[in-house]
């Protein structure tokens, strides 16, 4: 990892330690409230500090690159992943997933996760989190998957492997401790 880069890490974790009144303050301006909700008040500070760098795209300046700053930006917001039960990785007919089991285990529903980025970038590591808190504070099991990404695997890749995964949940969930009745869909951006 470059310097700037652990630089970077340093200064997100700091200012995690900070506490949220001063975090705001530094930002330079009021709490941000949309819709009734506060932005986290680190996210605030971050999103200050890093006013004025030109904004890379989202695959720029190539898609590997755009790739592997995702991945290195989206361990700055997860210094200590939020507790389930249990994580297991596998695979399902060629696609990885990785399944959440919530501490309880009476057959509870559960959503099987897309990430977003796009259908480019995004994995089972960048979105471990979301699927974490997922898991915990709505009390379900939580099957995550790595579908195919473009431009190496064109549309309708993306799409095939979701409905292949949906329909191995739905026909596998028991065996994972889920109600197989009670199997929804989820996820972000893409």
């Amino acid at each position: 990892m470059k310097l700037r880069h652990r630089v970077m890490y340093a200064t997100a974790r700091l200012t995690a330690l900070l506490p949220r009144r001063l975090q705001i303050a530094l930002s330079g301006e009021p709490p941000i409230v949309v819709d009734g909700q506060q932005l986290d008040p680190q996210v605030q500070l971050l999103r200050a500090l890093g006013r004025g760098r030109r904004p890379a795209g989202l695959v720029e300046p190539t898609v590997e690159a755009g790739r592997a700053r995702y991945r290195r930006d989206t361990r700055i917001f997860n210094p200590r992943p939020t507790r389930v039960g249990s994580v297991l990785d596998f695979e399902i007919g060629g696609l990885r997933v990785r399944h959440y089991r919530p501490d309880r285990t009476d057959g509870g529903p559960m959503t099987v996760y897309f990430h977003g980025g796009g259908f480019v970038i995004g994995d089972l590591d960048t979105h471990d989190e979301p699927c974490r808190m997922l898991c915990r504070y709505a009390g379900c099991h939580v099957l995550s998957v790595a579908y195919r990404l473009a431009p190496e695997h064109p549309h309708p890749a993306a799409v095939k492997d979701a409905l292949a995964a949906y329909r191995w949940a739905r026909a596998n969930a028991a065996s994972l401790g889920a109600d197989p009745r009670r199997v929804a869909v989820g996820g972000d951006s893409a």
